[in-house]
């Protein structure tokens, strides 16, 4: 499962996506970074990565989208010039595996390496760690990104909640329920 993690330095607002493959074999990937820098309002920045072919080849399709955007490489051999992401990742991979291990204690069961579930937990963990994560400063990444607290309660990844299907999902008579289990 090809993993990618975004970081934006000045606010520490992480981003965790799975990929369908490594580099461009899919238009996705370019998309969803290209998303997640706009998100970011940062088109007009540099973005720092590694000289991996795939990542490579990714930011290549990335500029052809964000033209204003330029690139910088880390370093080989230099751990230092990447210690921010990788720190980044730790943490990532840290909450990852809490979330994994509440779900498979909470149900009752293994999840699989290849289970389709993980991909929805990683960019969990992301959301997360931007979210709720308080800095030396008392706020979080996604505060001082924003520029406004988050207030909305989240659901415990994996939990059963109950919700309302949108006008004209579903057809239902008067008696039956109107929220569904999801």
């Amino acid at each position: 499962l090809p993993l990618l993690a975004i970081l934006d330095q000045a606010t520490q607002r992480v981003f965790s996506v799975s990929l369908p493959m490594k580099g461009l074999g899919h238009q996705y990937n370019a998309a969803v970074v290209t998303k997640l820098i706009k998100i970011l309002g940062h088109q007009h920045s540099v973005l720092k990565t590694d000289t991996e072919r795939s990542l490579v080849a990714l930011r290549t399709a990335v500029q052809q989208q964000l033209p204003n955007l330029s690139f910088e490489d880390a370093t080989k051999g230099e751990s230092q010039t990447n210690g921010p992401i990788e720190s980044a990742v730790g943490r990532l991979q840290a909450q990852a595996r809490t979330l994994k291990s509440a779900l498979e204690f909470n149900y009752e069961l293994a999840i699989p390496p290849r289970h389709p579930i993980l991909c929805w937990l990683v960019d969990y963990c992301g959301t997360l760690l931007s979210r709720f994560q308080r800095g030396a400063d008392g706020r979080t990444p996604y505060e001082r990104s924003t520029g406004k607290a988050w207030k909305i309660k989240l659901p415990e990844f994996g939990e059963c909640i109950l919700y309302q299907p949108l006008k004209g999902e579903r057809e239902r008579g008067k008696l039956e329920a109107k929220f569904e289990k999801g």
